[in-house]
């Protein structure tokens, strides 16, 4: 894979970095895992680029994903989720104060498609609380 990304990067320059992150917004937007994704792409990138391709697409396939479950697939995730005590645990903290839950919840260690599914079908999470917890969860990450 770093061979891959390199050589992206040695022939393409920036649009290899724009293939990258909608690769990597896809790859997220499935729910797989993106640790070994995120640290070949800052190998190849360098450290500045990867970052910010990293970010980006992260941020974006949460967000892409987030969108198509709050439209056309709620009704499934709540029947799969609904029965759930740590859902339904999670359904009152948001009710209180969505935004410290979404972050809670994005630090939890939990596999990252349930928290983007889980809070795309509670109404007290909005798209910009979705955002504001990613860019807060990858701020961290970052340190």
């Amino acid at each position: 894979m770093l061979e891959v990304l390199s050589r992206i990067n040695d022939q393409r320059g920036y649009l290899g970095l724009l293939i990258y992150i909608a690769f990597l917004s896809s790859w997220t937007m499935l729910g797989l895992s993106t640790m070994p994704i995120e640290t070949v792409a800052g190998m190849a990138f360098g450290m500045k680029k990867g970052l910010s391709a990293n970010a980006i697409g992260r941020i974006s396939g949460a967000v892409l994903a987030y969108i198509i479950c709050h439209r056309f697939l709620e009704d499934y995730v709540i029947a799969r989720m609904g029965d759930s005590d740590l859902f339904e645990l999670v359904q009152s903290a948001v009710a209180e104060k969505p935004f410290r839950t979404t972050l809670l919840v994005r630090f939890a260690p939990i596999p990252e498609l349930a928290k983007n599914l889980g809070l795309s079908i509670l109404p007290e999470v909005d798209l910009w609380v979705l955002s504001y917890g990613l860019a807060w969860d990858m701020t961290r990450a970052c340190d």
